[in-house]
């Protein structure tokens, strides 16, 4: 509980810097993405945030329900702490900026730019072939 007022102004900063996630991670992922998967990968971006929006506080409300009068009340915050240890866990597999680069290379078709990002599952298939021309891609681009 806060007993003071600074403890609520100190949440309300640090809620606000959370709140900046959201925008830099979808500039991220535009900048990333082919322009025919935009929609895609922002809705899937959108989608998960609206969930845990509207999960996440039924959620910890049930386990502070649940735990509120048990011998340990605060489980749901070592919960969340796990949960947030996870996450960080999960940052250890996100690829080297070599690898990163890898995959976004910029290749030039008919004078325009076009990304080869993590979603293109063509990507893979090139890499495997190491510069071999594909008559079923070739056939796409006409």
């Amino acid at each position: 509980l806060a007993n003071r007022q600074e403890y609520i102004w100190i949440s309300i900063g640090l809620s606000l810097f959370s709140n900046l996630v959201y925008p830099s991670l979808c500039s991220l992922v535009s900048r990333n993405v082919p322009a025919d998967k935009q929609g895609a990968a922002q809705g899937s971006i959108n989608g998960v945030k609206a969930l845990t929006e509207g999960f996440g506080p039924l959620a910890f409300g049930l386990l502070m329900n649940v735990f509120e009068d048990t011998a340990l009340p605060g489980a749901p915050y070592l919960i969340g702490g796990f949960i947030t240890l996870l996450a960080v866990a999960v940052t250890f597999r996100i690829p080297s900026e070599e690898e990163y680069f890898h995959y976004t290379e910029v290749h030039r078709e008919d004078g325009e730019a076009e990304r080869k990002g993590l979603l293109d599952p063509e990507s893979e298939e090139e890499d495997d072939e190491e510069g071999e021309v594909d008559e079923d891609e070739e056939q796409r681009n006409y």
